[in-house]
């Protein structure tokens, strides 16, 4: 077997040997003792393991049915994310985790947890210090805790947030990939995956001290990003301040609150301004049939007097200036 702490950066093991993948994983992911399944495909899996900053990250592509008992070490959390249509259900404190597309599963420090796997299945683990998630944890309360971090164990990867974090862990796992182990420490690119990991459960994954958090919080720069993507995607739709915080994962305070403090303006402001200006882009580029009235019905202005001001305010010409001042330029 190789010598995991010479060589985790990039360790790799391809084996049939159910036993020798439990003795590399148990160091780097989770330890476990397993039982296989009768009537089940003969045991084989592909290993990769990458040591980050603080985390390391495993990658598993198996063939076989197997029953786990799992036990997280006491100083790590651990994520596990389907990599494919799914990897089996996980069983730990009374609740069930099918861990496939839709869901992953968070294992919380000295935790136990049965696991029965698929048939074949492909799987990415990441490990990670619980110090660096309680240290960030005490950062934003702006105290000491007086209890260990829990984390609910399903994270529903079908949310903006889920979308963001399997982004986050497949980036991190090809940065590992294409960065020299000396390298590691030092990469901006792995401590920002990282950082994005940590952020995510802390913020969007209910734990112990999600309420104390949202007294004060402010949206991470993915929930700012997401919203701001999603409203302009979608600002020819009737949108509301609950439709946006659903997509972003946070609730309106925490949004509006982060809006004004980066931005000097609240979330329906900003889709306002986007707004206004798909009127002014169709207006300065008009056709024979565009007319103000309906450049400002299709991006939910319905008021025109009202809007009228508004436009005037925003860019200095009344909309209709800025129609005729585009037709007269098509025609030089």
């Amino acid at each position: 077997m190789p010598d995991l702490n010479a060589q985790l950066h990039g360790t790799v093991l391809k084996t049939r040997d159910a036993d020798e993948a439990a003795a590399l994983l148990g160091n780097a992911a989770v330890p476990y003792r397993f039982e296989t399944i009768a009537a089940s495909p003969l045991f084989s899996t592909d290993i990769l393991i990458l040591q980050g900053r603080s985390m390391i990250v495993s990658t598993a592509a198996s063939t076989g049915k197997l029953w786990l008992e799992t036990g997280m070490p006491a100083g790590s959390y651990g994520l596990a994310v389907a990599l494919g249509s799914g990897v089996g259900v996980h069983k730990s404190r009374g609740q069930t985790v099918d861990v496939c597309p839709d869901s992953s599963f968070v294992q919380n420090p000295g935790t136990l947890a049965e696991v029965t796997t698929q048939e074949q299945y492909r799987v990415l683990f990441v490990r990670m210090d619980a110090d660096v998630l309680n240290t960030e944890l005490e950062s934003r309360l702006g105290r000491r805790t007086g209890s260990p971090l829990v984390f609910h164990p399903e994270f529903k990867m079908g949310s903006a947030a889920g979308h963001k974090l399997g982004h986050a862990c497949r980036n991190l796992r090809r940065a590992l990939g294409r960065t020299q182990g000396t390298a590691v420490a030092t990469s901006a690119l792995i401590a920002q995956s990282e950082a994005e990991i940590i952020n995510l459960l802390l913020e969007a994954q209910p734990h112990n001290y999600s309420k104390e958090m949202s007294r004060f919080a402010e949206a991470g720069n993915w929930s700012v990003r997401v919203a701001k993507e999603y409203m302009r995607s979608s600002a020819h739709l009737p949108l509301t301040l609950g439709d946006v915080c659903s997509v972003a994962g946070v609730n309106a305070r925490t949004l509006q609150h982060t809006f004004r403090r980066s931005h000097g303006f609240t979330p329906m402001a900003f889709l306002r301004r986007v707004r206004l200006e798909a009127v002014q882009a169709g207006l300065m580029n008009p056709d024979e049939r565009t007319t103000v009235a309906a450049q400002a019905t299709k991006w939910g202005f319905f008021h025109f007097g009202r809007f009228s001001r508004i436009y005037r305010a925003a860019f200095g010409e009344f909309p209709s200036e800025t129609l005729s001042r585009s037709r007269k330029r098509k025609h030089y």
